[in-house]
């Protein structure tokens, strides 16, 4: 008895590398959005230092793969091998079985002595011999 487990594959996977940049962000005190009301621009650069992350997602490759399974031999190809090797034996078998009838049914008619119609003289005359052959089986 086998024992056969499906488990549900993966549907994404992502995979994620990371690359460092050293440099400072904000470089410039510009912006003063996201800072609390009244802080002096120095004062906010150090907050959105200290307080905030810019992150810029870029795709290392551009390139997309694509696995798909399928099953290596289908139910079309079972039911199409199975009635061909189905068609094959039955027709030898048939073949078989009427050739063992003929064999069965000549064995009868040998014991019997029942002819077919067909002579099996293999007596020749004088009139189908050539005058060849007639001329030397005279001379001996």
């Amino acid at each position: 008895m086998r024992l056969y487990l499906i488990f549900p594959s993966n549907s994404s996977q992502d995979v994620y590398s990371v690359s460092y940049s050293a440099s400072r962000w904000p470089a410039v005190p510009g912006d003063q959005s996201g800072c609390p009301s009244g802080m002096p621009p120095h004062h906010c650069l150090m907050y959105k230092r200290e307080q905030g992350a810019m992150i810029e997602v870029y795709f290392e490759q551009l390139n997309y793969e694509s696995l798909l399974e399928s099953e290596a031999y289908g139910w079309p190809n079972l039911l199409s091998d199975f009635g061909g090797q189905l068609g094959l034996w039955m027709g030898v078998s048939v073949i078989t079985i009427m050739e063992v009838c003929i064999l069965i049914f000549d064995i009868i008619l040998t014991i019997f002595g029942v002819t077919t119609g067909r002579k099996r003289s293999y007596s020749a005359t004088k009139k189908t011999m050539s005058s060849a052959f007639r001329y030397s089986m005279t001379k001996r």
